[in-house]
């Protein structure tokens, strides 16, 4: 309706002009359309220059912020997005691109938010699952106004109370809030529920009014703990994932970084980026969470999974035939090799489409990484036609010997290994001179 008043008019009731369309004020018809048509897709995105230099503004604070005070700006960032770890994880993964460390919760440093840490960020307890903000506040105030907690039954009986109860504790073990306590997890939860048991008992025999031998000799009765032996690797990251939704003091992947590396794998994060077009074909190492299978009007099954990774997660696509061909590895929680294609869509993030699924073999642990360059002379040029190649080839010519070149076309983007006759022998002068005719950017030796 608006493209036919914008191009033939609007007209009442009664066919008296209320406004004269593009083709009475003289434009042709072809040009009203195509006119209408450029306005229309930059509606989908225009809007004023107020609301422009608003968003500038805050932008330019933002990037401020991110530059000079990088530690206190992620806390904050992740504070925002407590509720979300796929949003953690990947803010972890940037965070450790800068340099700062993502410190474990910790009950006698963590405050309820993500907090700036000696340059570093501290995890906030309201991240910490079956925590309620009453308990945590509590625990804070208590530490605020008495001092750190020295053990495990020090905690409990100074944390006392009806919300506080054996799921909330073993939610601060297993996110490894408790290691400041006793840095061994399987120790403390095999003793939670005797420790609970013995501060609650003291709780009532100090509100009753009575004295226990302890007291009387002006002695703590501490709890004695048994002793155990500490957990698997294994175990104490999946705790950590159950109790965090993420991975703190290590990731099942680590072991298989040089494995994954060699296998030229891409992150999840860029994924999210949107840095591979639809249809990219790429390659993830990751385990796969949460399979869910449903069935299509068709009567054809689709599952929809997260698959997760050092820099976060994306949702991986199962359609039918993958789906028969890979249920079993998909559900087994072990770190796989997936190869799938990018759907790209305007109204959702980016998914994964699964095409193949393989397990990381055991024999992969702690493989070593393959350097991602071999060693040699790497020219940037825009291509084998441009004046400078001529120059190039003439000085490599005087330095023969048996290093190789390799040249990168910007134009074509593809690689090239320079022929035997091209290789040299390294020399100042040579780099020296390939730096005049290339600029200094464009030139690079790796040995």
């Amino acid at each position: 309706r608006e493209r036919q008043f914008f191009i033939h008019g609007e007209r009442d009731k009664n066919g008296n002009v209320i406004c004269k369309g593009a083709v009475a004020n003289g434009v042709d018809e072809e040009t009203a359309q195509k006119i209408f048509n450029d306005m229309q897709s930059f509606s989908s995105y225009a809007f004023n220059k107020a609301h422009a230099a608003a968003y500038s503004f805050v932008a330019y604070r933002t990037a401020y912020l991110k530059r000079h005070y990088p530690a206190e700006y992620f806390a904050s960032l992740m504070t925002s997005m407590m509720d979300s770890a796929s949003k953690i994880a990947l803010y972890t993964a940037e965070c450790k691109k800068n340099g700062i460390k993502i410190l474990p919760p910790s009950v006698n440093a963590s405050g309820a938010d993500f907090t700036p840490d000696g340059g570093n960020i501290r995890f906030g307890l309201n991240a910490v699952k079956n925590l309620g903000a009453g308990v945590i506040e509590r625990l804070v105030r208590e530490r605020e106004e008495n001092g750190n907690y020295t053990s495990l039954y020090d905690f409990c009986l100074r944390n006392h109370s009806r919300e506080f109860n054996r799921k909330a504790l073993e939610g601060l073990i297993k996110s490894g809030a408790m290691d400041c306590l006793c840095n061994n997890r399987r120790m403390l939860l095999y003793n939670a529920e005797g420790v609970l048991t013995a501060a609650d008992n003291e709780k009532r025999f100090s509100s009753d009014g009575q004295l226990n031998l302890f007291d009387e000799m002006g002695e703590s009765a501490e709890y004695k703990m048994l002793e155990t032996e500490e957990m698997p690797r294994e175990m104490l990251l999946a705790f950590e994932k159950e109790a965090t939704g993420l991975y703190l003091t290590g990731n099942p992947l680590d072991e298989y970084e040089g494995y994954l590396s060699n296998k030229g794998i891409v992150a999840s994060a860029d994924i999210n980026a949107r840095k591979y077009p639809d249809g990219k074909r790429v390659t993830l190492g990751g385990t796969v969470e949460g399979l869910k299978v449903r069935q299509l009007k068709n009567n054809s099954l689709m599952g929809t999974a997260q698959l997760e990774d050092t820099s976060g997660s994306v949702t991986l696509t199962v359609f039918a035939a993958a789906l028969a061909q890979f249920k079993t590895l998909l559900d087994s929680h072990k770190p796989l090799v997936i190869t799938g294609r990018v759907s790209e869509r305007e109204d959702r993030d980016p998914e994964l489409v699964l095409e193949q699924a393989e397990e990381i073999p055991e024999s992969a642990k702690n493989q070593k990484a393959k350097p991602k360059y071999k060693s040699g002379l790497y020219l940037k040029i825009k291509s084998t036609d441009c004046p400078e190649f001529s120059a190039v080839k003439n000085i490599l010519s005087k330095y023969h010997g048996k290093t190789g070149v390799i040249i990168y076309c910007t134009e074509t983007g593809k690689k090239l290994e320079a022929p035997e006759s091209l290789k040299i022998t390294p020399d100042q002068s040579l780099f020296n001179g390939l730096c005049r005719i290339l600029g200094e950017q464009n030139v690079k030796f790796i040995k």
